[in-house]
């Protein structure tokens, strides 16, 4: 085993784990696995519940990920984790904002809507949405006529 220096010379105890504080040898990236585990948030779900049946068996979704990861890498999956829970948490925040903003129109005053709680839960959910409508011009979508989905991102902004 050779290590990142690609010398010949370096004998595989050098390149050990253990060996990686000296100067020839850099001390291995320790965020690879949060980024891994970022980055599968945003490919489509190894989740029957998520994808339904988009993808039937493990090879399909291997294929779909490899897909997705080297041809659109800044896309998010519509079958994805990430996604998923998006969308849950755009259905609470939009029933806050059902109940909460009719309150807010019918029950204070021009001088009492000044309270910072009531104008910052307002800058908050708009800031959402915000959120919300750049996700979706980020995320795929599924061809009705073809079942495919569609990762491009010209595509997805017409």
């Amino acid at each position: 085993m050779l290590c990142e220096c690609e010398n010949p010379q370096c004998s595989p105890v050098e390149a050990s784990p253990e060996n990686f504080d000296s100067p020839k040898h850099p001390t291995p990236d320790t965020t690879t696995p949060l980024l891994t585990k970022i980055r599968n948030l945003f490919l489509i779900s190894s989740s029957s519940r998520i994808n339904g049946s988009y993808l039937r068996n493990r090879n399909g979704l291997q294929k779909e990920r490899k897909r997705q990861m080297v041809a659109f890498p800044g896309t998010i999956h519509p079958y994805s984790d990430f996604r998923w829970y998006w969308d849950i948490f755009m259905t609470f925040v939009l029933l806050f904002a059902l109940v909460c903003q009719p309150l807010k129109l019918a029950f204070y005053s021009a001088k009492e809507s000044e309270d910072s709680t009531v104008l910052v839960l307002s800058i908050t959910v708009a800031f959402i949405f915000f959120l919300d409508i750049y996700f979706n011009f980020h995320t795929g979508y599924t061809n009705s006529q073809s079942d495919l989905v569609i990762l491009d991102k010209p595509k997805i902004r017409k």
